[in-house]
């Protein structure tokens, strides 16, 4: 019976540590500068990892899926705030992909400041509240200030 458990606990860690062939997501990604080469959605951006010429489709933690017209502002918004600049990723501890096999991570700008917090703000998305990140508490405050003043999303609440 320990043996049987031993090897699901082995398994459960390997499939975190692997995950779905992105084991070196964690060394290639966390805490390294990018540039972005795109803004495909509202949510998502393609950087590419100068030490490998690597491109690489980022799901943008915090923004959260919206409607049009607000998914192609935020989109616009995205490519004209990121492409062509260097921007830090994190990512979190539990999961590196989506089912889409884009890479999750939080975008910083040269200032420290997550982009997610920056489009939330302005009403272009609302805060995605369906998996957990670690700057979620300011993207949330970012989406009160924005609903308080009816921006964007929020014009009509």
């Amino acid at each position: 019976m320990g043996a049987i458990v031993l090897c699901i606990l082995g398994s459960i860690v390997l499939d975190h540590v692997l995950g779905s062939g992105h084991g070196d997501d964690w060394s290639q990604f966390d805490g390294r500068q990018v540039m972005v080469i795109s803004a495909d959605d509202a949510q998502t951006i393609r950087v590419r990892d100068d030490a490998s010429d690597q491109i690489t489709q980022v799901r943008v933690l915090g923004i959260g899926s919206t409607d049009e017209p607000w998914g192609e502002k935020s989109r616009e918004f995205l490519a004209a705030s990121l492409t062509g600049r260097m921007v830090t990723l994190k990512l979190e501890p539990t999961q590196t992909r989506d089912p889409r096999d884009r890479l999750l991570a939080s975008v910083f700008l040269e200032d420290g400041r997550p982009i997610s917090v920056d489009v939330v703000d302005r009403g272009l998305a609302r805060a995605d509240r369906r998996q957990p990140y670690a700057f979620r508490v300011e993207v949330e405050r970012a989406q009160s200030d924005a609903r308080k003043k009816h921006r964007g999303v929020w014009t009509g609440y």
